[in-house]
């Protein structure tokens, strides 16, 4: 899981509990880890125009962690919001993964090219945000041309962000963008894109049977975080293992720049 452009918060776990409660192994990795908010910010934009760079990297390498560990059967989804709504979208061709979900993300000039050999897509966006007023149409041609499955769909009352349910006030950057792209939380937006998101990848990755963590599994969280973001050395005090919970599909919250790595359960922490 991908976070949106403001980082890590508990919007963002909550996402990832949600995916760990729909039966899912769920790895949510820091991005901005390395550096100030707006450089890594900025980082994330230079390299989604470029399609390379350091966040790519960044994702691949969690995608190699989590593929190697115990519960992954080795078919993997990736699923991104906002800034990284348009990364979700270029690894889906050529980065291993097996399906994307691409909400209310950047399509290119050129989506057709991008996308050649991708993976099956679905596709979130809400019809108030003006900035990707053509996107979900260029990109449904796009993936209809190329034979590739897809569930694109717009939720005319949403704005951008309207899976993001914040906890508090948002600052005033995220208040001035909230306040030109309509953007916000919209409830019945969000419960029906999430239904039609875990329907899409119940589709394309419980085909083959899944391999649940038990409670004698082990996750070691400094080769996690290591593996997953090539961590300066200053980072590798890290400790400690982090345990699951029997029978059941945990979600994973890697967030190396603040050292702690979280096991959740559901809703609640294992």
């Amino acid at each position: 899981m991908l976070h949106d452009g403001f980082g890590v918060d508990e919007a963002v776990r909550a996402q990832a509990d949600w995916l760990a409660g729909a039966g899912y192994l769920a790895l949510s990795v820091d991005l901005g880890f390395w550096g100030r908010p707006t450089a890594c910010l900025l980082r994330m934009f230079h390299d989604l125009r470029a399609g390379r760079g350091r966040t790519f990297g960044q994702v691949d390498a969690a995608r190699a962690w989590l593929a190697g560990q115990p519960g992954c059967d080795g078919r993997l989804g990736v699923i991104g919001f906002c800034a990284t709504g348009g990364f979700a979208l270029l690894m889906a061709a050529g980065h291993g993964f097996s399906v994307s979900s691409v909400n209310y993300g950047l399509v290119g000039k050129n989506p057709q090219d991008a996308l050649r050999g991708a993976c099956p897509i679905v596709g979130s966006f809400g019809g108030r945000d003006r900035f990707l007023r053509t996107a979900p149409r260029r990109l449904g041609r796009a993936l209809e041309a190329l034979g590739i499955d897809h569930d694109i769909k717009v939720y005319p009352d949403a704005g951008h962000g309207f899976l993001h349910q914040p906890g508090g006030e948002p600052g005033p950057v995220a208040g001035f963008l909230a306040r030109i792209t309509h953007a916000g939380y919209h409830e019945p937006s969000a419960q029906d894109a999430r239904r039609r998101i875990v329907a899409f990848f119940d589709a394309h990755l419980k085909n083959v049977s899944r391999r649940w963590v038990d409670a004698r599994t082990q996750i070691d969280l400094i080769g996690a975080a290591s593996i997953v973001t090539g961590l300066k050395p200053a980072f590798a005090q890290i400790g400690g293992t982090a345990r699951v919970l029997p029978g059941h599909p945990p979600s994973l919250s890697v967030m190396p720049s603040m050292g702690v790595a979280d096991v959740r359960h559901r809703l609640g922490p294992a």
